[in-house]
């Protein structure tokens, strides 16, 4: 319950001193990168050494560590990544060109060693859209990174469908081609076990009439002591179930509202990438306390109100009689 409310009240500190933010992004983002930096190392000495670290976590299903920097588990740390990312996008007006792209190399090799698959595809929006805005004047080399970005996706889907199972020898190659294939395998692996976990979720709910109160903080994991596997931790994979699992309808409803003000409020700031990665992370992985999404919303709700204050008179006027338009009956 602490990092909780830390998490709500430093997001409402982050807020009223949203001023500050363009004057110290650039700042801020260099240091993070350092922080990754040393994290990239750290997975670096794992792989090379076969010796664990504080940096990594042991991948059960294949001879490689994940990426997991100075979180508890690599899924919140992929989350953390991307979600700085689109933040970022929010924020192009201020972030220098040259810091933005160096960040989204690092921080997408970063996001492709923690081995997060969901965090894969949102980090892919993210960059496909910061491609359509840099390269929208350069129609071949955005039709290049688009056809690789598609690609990507097809052999996912082709490789899901065959169920083939590639082995090169190459431990690091093997794990992404496996991971890739497995995206939107929902009959084995991982994504089995979500689609098990959820179906248990929706029956307690169900069969206790439960859905108006919930179970109560982390819920799932008192009502069951084990997964729903024999790999499986007692854990819900996914925020959107979980919310209601733990707090009824009322606390579901409550938080989904909330999203979506935040979202509305940010919307002149390209905010909509942001909150569309958020929903999407948060579709697999539980990281609405553990990944600062409140305390980044906040930053990107800061960038409309630096987009409103910065933009020319004329583009002013002409949102205020769109505004009029829309609220005069």
């Amino acid at each position: 319950m602490a990092w909780i409310a830390s998490n709500i009240l430093s997001s409402i500190l982050v807020y009223s001193l949203r001023t500050l933010i363009p004057y110290s992004l650039n700042v801020i983002t260099s240091l993070l990168m350092l922080v990754i930096l040393v994290t990239l190392i750290g997975w670096a000495v794992a792989q090379s050494t076969r010796q664990i670290n504080d940096f990594v976590e042991a991948d059960y299903a294949s001879l490689v560590f994940r990426l997991q920097g100075f979180f508890v588990e690599p899924n919140l740390y992929a989350a953390f990544l991307t979600l700085v990312a689109a933040m970022l996008y929010a924020w192009n007006k201020v972030v220098r060109p040259r810091l933005y792209w160096t960040f989204m190399g690092m921080g997408g090799f970063s996001i492709y060693l923690t081995f997060t698959r969901v965090a894969w595809v949102a980090f892919a929006v993210v960059l496909t859209a910061s491609l359509l805005r840099t390269l929208r004047r350069r129609p071949l080399l955005l039709s290049v990174a688009v056809v690789g970005l598609v690609f990507v996706f097809v052999f996912a889907t082709m490789g899901n469908q065959q169920g083939q199972d590639s082995r090169s020898g190459d431990p690091l190659f093997d794990a992404t081609v496996g991971r890739i294939t497995g995206l939107f395998n929902t009959a084995q692996g991982t994504g089995y076990t979500r689609v098990l976990t959820i179906e248990s979720a929706l029956s307690d709910l169900t069969t206790t009439g439960a859905w108006w109160t919930g179970f109560g903080l982390n819920g799932y994991s008192q009502v069951h002591d084990t997964g729903v596997t024999s790999w499986a931790a007692p854990y819900l994979p996914t925020l959107w179930i979980a919310i209601f699992y733990d707090g009824g309808i009322v606390a579901g409803v409550s938080f989904v509202i909330a999203v979506t003000l935040f979202w509305l409020a940010s919307r002149r700031s390209r905010g909509t990438i942001f909150f569309a990665s958020f929903v999407l992370l948060a579709g697999a992985t539980n990281n609405v306390w553990f990944a600062f999404p409140w305390v980044l919303g906040a930053i990107v709700v800061g960038a409309a109100s630096y987009v409103t204050a910065t933009e020319p008179p004329g583009q002013k006027r002409a949102a205020h009689s769109r505004s009029f338009a829309l609220t005069t009956p």
